[in-house]
């Protein structure tokens, strides 16, 4: 979990995984006038892809697949008595005026810029070149488990360049949109 962190002007090269992740319980963090050149992996990850982080329910460390499922299907039936753990909402995180370019260099699946499961984020203003998936992913699981909002991500005002088009194309949205 990270709370008021601000990447300002960081330059992210030559880097043989993916840049910056912002998971589980992240809030109000922003990535703003940054350069993320030849990455191996993705730019910036903004909240899982499990059903966990679109339903964060808390679970020890160590859970089993069987006792996520067992804790899942608990808040499924009774949400009231057994509700999100809004400790670990991804939520308020904002990727701005940033540079993206050869992103998902060996790993060809990659995004530039993914937000799964979170509340509130906005992605504005970047700039998106020669990425090897698709320049901005937003949201996850086709509707499926972000059913009561918990996936809920922005693009305000957005005036994003993107060169070239992607094989997925620019901007892929894999959820309901709210706004």
């Amino acid at each position: 979990m990270s709370e008021n962190i601000t990447f300002l002007g960081c330059d992210f090269r030559n880097l043989g995984s993916g840049a910056v992740g912002i998971l589980k319980g992240s809030v109000n963090n922003v990535v703003e006038q940054c350069v993320f050149q030849d990455i191996s992996g993705g730019g910036v990850l903004i909240g899982g892809v499990n059903i966990n982080d679109a339903h964060p329910v808390t679970l020890a460390e160590d859970a089993t697949l069987d006792e996520i499922r067992e804790a899942m299907q608990r808040h499924a039936k009774d949400p009231g008595k057994y509700p999100h753990d809004e400790r670990y909402v991804v939520k308020d995180n904002v990727v701005t005026n940033c540079y993206f370019n050869e992103i998902g260099t060996e790993y060809k699946g990659s995004v530039a810029v993914l937000a799964g499961y979170t509340d509130g984020t906005v992605i504005t203003h970047n700039t998106i070149k020669n990425v090897a998936y698709s320049g901005i992913s937003v949201g996850w699981g086709w509707g499926f488990w972000d059913q009561t909002g918990r996936a809920n991500p922005q693009r305000r005002g957005d005036h994003t360049e993107w060169y070239p088009v992607f094989p997925q194309g620019g901007c892929g949205c894999l959820q309901k949109q709210y706004h």
